[in-house]
């Protein structure tokens, strides 16, 4: 089913909280400037969320079965 996927979030530094799921799931938050000084390690830090987001898709509550349950 759709809703078993996991979702990896990620949003920019100052950007409002996601939706209703914000307190309920592991958001990423970057820096939106891209500096070749640090893009390496950003890269990195958004890979080991998208992978850690993945191995963790078994554990818990998803982006949609949350949506859905707070949905009328």
């Amino acid at each position: 089913m759709h809703e078993d996927k996991p979702v990896a979030l990620v949003r920019a530094h100052g950007t409002a909280p996601i939706f209703d799921v914000d307190n309920m799931l592991r958001v990423e938050d970057h820096d939106p400037n891209v500096w070749p000084s640090t893009v390496e390690a950003d890269v990195q830090r958004i890979r080991d969320h998208i992978k850690v987001t993945w191995d963790n898709r078994e554990s818990g509550e998803t982006f949609m079965k949350i949506l859905s349950r707070q949905t009328p």
